[in-house]
This record gives structure tokens, C-alpha cells and sequence, in this order.
């Protein structure tokens, strides 16, 4: 049922570790998701890392600076994904702008100071897992009960040796 394999997660917090330690950095598990995030924002191109509401490109000295921090792409408060998915890097104060609300229901609107269009633009780079969020409507999707009820049926299923679980829409 982990979708993530042990050996590939501790591969990648030792390559975190290690350059941590390169740019002075305390290894902790936040500096270590800074950085993960980081590498997200492109997979290909280390120079084309940017914040994806402002564009602005994101070094890895000022990764670990107060100007940009870990935020929830879709509303915490409103959705309760705290996985990794849901995160990425951003400027602070796009961040602070977008407040509780989806990056479509932030940026789409007249007044936005941001170009809704380039930030879709930019994350064509990140992970599909993670771009779809982005896009008008993830609020919609995500709170289809595929969402919720799903990953638990299967949840459940992998503990217990059971033939039949229910699911029920949660609107």
C-alpha cells in the first residue's frame, strides 16, 4: 500500500542533507521540504525554478530566506491536505495575497495583480500531480467524494481482510 518506496525517500533526504549542508543550512524537516518542493517547481531545469504566482526565480540561496516559504496550494482550512502534493514554494507576499482561497479563486479575478494565464504557464513544469491544483475547478474535484471516500475504501481494504466497503457522497 506506500506508494512511496523507503529506498527512493531516504535518497532523496540524503541528497537534501547534502546540500543543506552545502549552502549552511540546519537539516531539518522543514529545510528538507523546502528544498524537495524546489526541485518540483522544474524537474528538468534548476534555472527555471520560480515562484509559480510571480514568476520571480527562486535560487537556492534565497530558497532558505523569509522571502519565499512552504505554502498550501488549495486552502488547508478548507480542504485538510497537508500531504506534500498540496505544497509548494512561493513568494511571501503572493502568498499573502492568495490567503485561504485556491490559486483560481486568488489570481483569476480583475483584482489580482498577478496573470492568472502565466501562473498556469508555469506550472507546466511541476509534477501532474500537483498542477491540477492550480487549475479553475481543483476545489470542485478535490471535494468529490473520489477524493475522500476512495483512498479509504482502499485504505481500509489493505488492513482488513474485507470483500465489500460503502461509500457515500460527503456533500
Amino acid at each position: 500500500f506506500p506508494s512511496h518506496d523507503k529506498y527512493a525517500n531516504k535518497k532523496e533526504n540524503d541528497e537534501a542533507k547534502k546540500v543543506l549542508a552545502e549552502n549552511n543550512q540546519v537539516d531539518n524537516y522543514e529545510n528538507r521540504l523546502r528544498y524537495k518542493l524546489w526541485k518540483e517547481l522544474d524537474l528538468k531545469d534548476i534555472n527555471n525554478r520560480k515562484c509559480p504566482y510571480i514568476g520571480k526565480t527562486i535560487c537556492i540561496k534565497k530558497l532558505f530566506s523569509p522571502e519565499f516559504e512552504i505554502e498550501h496550494i488549495l486552502p488547508f482550512s478548507k480542504t485538510l491536505d497537508d500531504s506534500i502534493a498540496n505544497k509548494t514554494i512561493a513568494s511571501k507576499s503572493a502568498n499573502a495575497f492568495k490567503g485561504n482561497r485556491s490559486p483560481f479563486e486568488a489570481f483569476s479575478g480583475p483584482q489580482s495583480p498577478y496573470n492568472y494565464q502565466e501562473i498556469l504557464e508555469r506550472t507546466k513544469t511541476m509534477p501532474r500531480h500537483k498542477r491540477w491544483r492550480f487549475e479553475a475547478g481543483a476545489m470542485e474535484k478535490f471535494n468529490d467524494k473520489w477524493f475522500y471516500s476512495k483512498p479509504a475504501q482502499r485504505y481500509a481494504l489493505y488492513f482488513k481482510n474485507c470483500q465489500t466497503i460503502f461509500t457515500t457522497n460527503l456533500r
